[in-house]
Order: structure tokens, then sequence, then C-alpha cells
């Protein structure tokens, strides 16, 4: 199932409301220093989507799934997150094969910690898990706990 990751010192201000700046939120992927290399892997993950990941961009895209703008191969601080919400700062990472290995799990942890350190909340998704009925009670349910588990 998902679970989510969040900082502890994080307070909301209600359930669609986020207490951080919109200054704070663009600071978080604008004006930060992202490698050739790193452009380019976001770029080739865009362009070459698992099947899971495009399922979940199309139900995503345009804002249709509750009004909320997503960007896809997001570059956040060296690491890549698959799909991004600024307004909330919120990642979503969604979870096959490939995560099993002892490097991948490695990565994810490195990034999950960065991540929190930044104020930026994680839902993970397994490939066996993610429908668009499950990922819309998962944001629904952040969304009405005021962006928390």
């Amino acid at each position: 199932m998902a679970r989510v990751e969040r900082a502890a010192d994080i307070q909301h201000q209600g359930p669609f409301c986020n207490a951080r700046s919109a200054e704070h939120r663009t600071l978080i992927t604008q004006h930060q220093f992202v490698t050739e290399e790193k452009r380019a892997a976001a770029r080739r993950h865009r362009k070459s989507p698992t099947d899971a990941e495009r399922r979940v961009w199309a139900w995503l895209r345009g804002r249709r799934m509750l009004g909320l703008k997503w960007r896809r191969q997001q570059v956040i601080a060296g690491f890549i997150a698959d799909l991004y919400c600024a307004e909330h700062h919120l990642a979503i990472e969604i979870d096959g094969g490939v995560h099993e290995s002892e490097d991948a799990r490695v990565y994810d942890r490195e990034r999950g910690e960065i991540f929190v350190r930044k104020g930026i909340r994680t839902i993970r998704v397994s490939n066996d898990d993610c429908t668009e009925d499950v990922l819309r009670a998962i944001l629904e349910q952040w969304l009405l706990n005021g962006g928390t588990a």
C-alpha cells in the first residue's frame, strides 16, 4: 500500500492550505543548480515512462485529478521525483521492480531524507496498487488531513 513521508515540523492551516509561502514553494525547484546529466536523465524518464507512470500521468496531467498541478520527473536537490506538486510540497513515487535492488533502496532512502529536510512529503505507491481509484483516495485523504498522512 502507499505510505507518506513528511517533515514532522510542518504546520498546516487547513485541508487545502499550505502554510509555506509561494516564494518558498518555488524556491524548491527554481534557482537550483541542475547538472546537464540530471536534466538529461529526467528528460529520458519523461520520454520513456513505465506503464504505471504513463497511466498515472494520464490521470494527473492538466489538473485532471482534484485540480492539482503536477510535474513529471522533477529534479529536486539532485534527485528526480516521479511526480511533484509544488503547491503542496508533495511528491509521488511509483515503485516498480527496479526499486527492489539494494542500490535503489539506498537511493530512495537518501532522496526521502533530503525531501523531508526540504519539507516535501512523499507518497510511495507500488505498481500493483497504482489504480486511478486508489490514487484518488490517497490524495483526497491526504488533502482532507491537511496535507498529512
